[in-house]
């Protein structure tokens, strides 16, 4: 709440009325939380690596980098507050990155410099972006995860300027685009997975090995720009590994993977089948547990007192764990069975679109609450006194289905607009969204968990993108109305 309080009455950007609006779009969530961030059982591990600086096993380190970043940033200048540094760097993002896709995307009266970076000069633009914005902020779990101390907003921010990024045509915007995909893929290790895929997944479209009917959206989108989109996807990769070797973990992309590795092998029953092939001629130390293994990734990972602790735990467990790995790699058997588990989990993944996952009361004595009380005892006391999420008072069945009817419903009706309105630009773009979010979805449920968290944080864009598109067509541009009379 203090940090709504600073906003209102000092920030500059709050003087300018479109930020205003953005601003305005989130407030009713802020009163829904109590006046306080959101947070999950994650949160308080990325607010202790913020303070130490150390890097951790099981995440990235560049969230607690941002946030430490500009926690240090703050204190030259004011009190820091950990609400200001969570939520308006992404809200300026995703304002700005929606609002360009409206330029980019919906077409406009001429314009002398079609690049420039300034407010939609056509009315119909104006409701366009107006429609999107207050879409993404009531009809979409978008503020869930504005809200929360946690990465996950970054996917969606990675989404919008990938599209962006591969529209426009300026060197200095594709710069910034490029820019802001770097820093959005490395807040999360999934990012990097998902940026690579749909990299590759639109060149290979492009390149016409997936047909010839992709030939004709090279006019929108140019051969060199996907390539480049690869090139770029290999800098988060490079910043990743080189953060690891800084901190001693050598060259990885993170130390602990393999334990998220074996853990979805438990979920999807190949480490079942591995070790029931395997354990009459070659034993291990998962022979013994191979009838009693986990039935999620997160009860293998995260259970401290679980078989990963038995067969070596997080520090010593790495040869024998990437030994049975890379022996499931090795067989078409298990290859076939990859394959299967992986098609499974992304659908499944896809599907989920709740907001509110993870987001239940915490203890009070865990690290989270520790790290507040140490470094911001404002979000201390509104975590332990006002926070609706610690009192479970926010009513999430009511918003997913508002939203689960919500996404339903308008992309329905933009599938049947652009049916009957072809607008192959926007066909194009929405396309390369839904490819966008297939791709998370693969990355995050093959190699971390099928959680609706984890698919929810960017599908969101789809529903707003469709709300557009149903403006667009019910509400053309002046222009087009008047060359369609004549």
């Amino acid at each position: 709440m203090k940090a709504l309080q600073r906003w209102l009455q000092n920030s500059k950007l709050a003087r300018e009325w479109p930020i205003n609006l953005s601003f305005l779009g989130i407030l009713p969530f802020f009163f829904a939380t109590g006046g306080c961030l959101l947070y999950t059982s994650d949160s308080g591990a990325y607010l202790m690596t913020a303070q130490s600086l150390s890097i951790p096993l099981d995440r990235s380190v560049f969230y607690s980098l941002y946030l430490r970043g500009l926690n240090d940033l703050m204190s030259l200048f004011t009190q820091p507050i950990l609400g200001e540094i969570v939520v308006l760097p992404p809200l300026i993002l995703l304002f700005a990155g929606i609002f360009q896709l409206v330029n980019k995307l919906f077409s406009a009266l001429p314009q002398a410099n079609p690049e420039k970076l300034d407010y939609p000069i056509s009315s119909n633009q104006r409701w366009i972006f107006l429609s999107m914005w207050l879409c993404a902020c009531f009809l979409t779990s978008m503020p869930w995860f504005l809200l929360q101390a946690m990465p996950d907003i970054f996917t969606a921010i990675l989404c919008i300027f990938v599209l962006l990024f591969l529209q426009t045509k300026s060197l200095r915007n594709s710069i910034i685009c490029a820019l802001v995909i770097v820093v959005s893929a490395v807040m999360h290790n999934a990012n990097l997975i998902t940026l690579t895929v749909v990299g590759i997944a639109i060149w290979l479209a492009w390149k016409g090995y997936l047909g010839k009917w992709t030939q004709p959206l090279n006019q929108y989108v140019s051969l060199s720009k996907t390539r480049s989109l690869i090139g770029i996807s290999i800098i988060p990769w490079t910043l990743l590994i080189a953060s690891n070797i800084w901190g001693g973990n050598g060259v990885t992309v993170g130390k602990g993977s393999h334990v998220f590795f074996m853990g979805k092998l438990c979920e999807n029953g190949i480490l079942k089948t591995y070790l029931d092939d395997e354990c009459a001629s070659k034993p291990n130390p998962f022979c013994a547990f191979k009838d009693s293994l986990p039935e999620h990734t997160w009860d293998f990972v995260w259970n401290s007192h679980g078989i990963l602790e038995k067969t070596g735990g997080w520090h010593h467990s790495k040869e024998l764990y990437n030994e049975i790995i890379l022996g499931t790699l090795s067989k078409p058997k298990y290859i076939a069975l990859h394959i299967q588990a992986a098609v499974s989990a992304t659908a499944q993944q896809v599907i989920l679109t709740h907001g509110g996952d993870g987001l239940t009361p915490l203890d009070t004595s865990a690290t989270l609450a520790q790290e507040l009380k140490m470094h911001y005892p404002d979000e201390y006391q509104g975590f332990v006194n006002d926070s609706k999420q610690q009192k479970s008072q926010i009513d999430f069945d009511f918003y997913n289905k508002v939203y689960d009817w919500s996404a339903i419903v308008l992309i329905l009706v933009a599938l049947i607009c652009l049916y009957r309105k072809p607008n192959p630009l926007l066909a194009t773009f929405f396309a390369i969204a839904v490819v966008f979010i297939l791709c998370n979805a693969f990355s995050t449920a093959c190699f971390a968990n099928v959680l609706a968290r984890l698919n929810a944080r960017d599908f969101w864009i789809l529903p707003m993108l469709s709300i557009g598109i149903i403006v667009q067509y019910f509400y053309p541009n002046k222009s087009n109305r008047e060359s369609a009379s004549q």
